[in-house]
């Protein structure tokens, strides 16, 4: 993600460096759209954060391969591990999901 991140249809967008600064300069972070195969490891998010499950489909957010919080692309919610710094990753998350909606609305 260091040269910047993609969501399909849409040009690399540089990553809010304050951000990315506090996930960890050499973390591997991946967002990528849930397969079924991930529901679980959402409903195990979900159970963390004390939330119910989101409505999928959902964006998924990875930190060095371990899933750390998952976005309803349905109504905006999100689950993620309390025991994990995420509050920056769900920034980005969502700043994903708002680009995206941007560049399809055009």
């Amino acid at each position: 993600m260091g040269k910047g991140s993609t969501i399909e249809g849409m040009e690399p967008f540089p990553d809010p460096p304050e951000a990315r600064r506090r996930i960890g300069l050499f973390a591997n972070v991946t967002f990528r759209p849930a397969l079924p195969e991930d529901q679980p490891g959402v409903r195990r998010l979900a159970a963390l954060d004390s939330s119910r499950t989101p409505p999928g489909p959902y964006l998924l957010a990875e930190v060095n391969g371990t899933l750390r919080a998952a976005y309803s692309l349905i109504d905006d919610s999100v689950v993620a591990d309390p025991f994990s710094p995420t509050a920056d990753l769900v920034e980005l998350l969502a700043d994903h999901v708002r680009r995206a909606r941007l560049a399809g609305a055009r």
